[in-house]
């Protein structure tokens, strides 16, 4: 599995990891950006089973190079085009913003030092 950090955020949907081509990056991979939270305890035995990830970002392969990546999202969401008449509503799917270059702290936003690693999840 691949794991890593977010070094640079480029926009609001492009930002730079430091993994790449050598450290087996491909360009049909999907990442997920992320931050550890709190460790869940089995209520039963008091067992720690580990912490609960915060997904931040589904994150795709734009640009691989050989120590790093521009990963770009990978999900999507429909804006309305502002085109109205003829009882039309249009809307188009575009990119989901997963990052500001502002400095406002949002939860959800991905920042620079944030976790990546592979999505085994599928």
């Amino acid at each position: 599995m691949i794991e890593g950090k977010v070094a640079k955020i480029i926009d609001n949907t492009d930002v730079v990891v430091n993994v790449g081509e050598e450290d087996g990056v491909e360009r049909d991979m999907e990442f997920i950006v992320y931050e550890v939270g709190d460790v869940i305890e089995d209520p039963d035995t008091g067992e720690a089973l580990g912490n609960v990830e915060h997904v931040k970002a589904r994150v795709k392969p734009k640009h691989i190079q050989e120590e790093l990546t521009v990963m770009t999202s990978a999900e999507t969401t429909t804006k309305n085009t502002g085109v109205y008449g003829l009882n039309l509503n249009q809307s188009k799917t575009v990119q989901k913003s997963i990052a500001s270059s502002t400095e406002e702290e949002y939860d959800d936003e991905v920042k620079i030092d944030d976790l990546i690693r592979q999505d085994i999840s599928e």
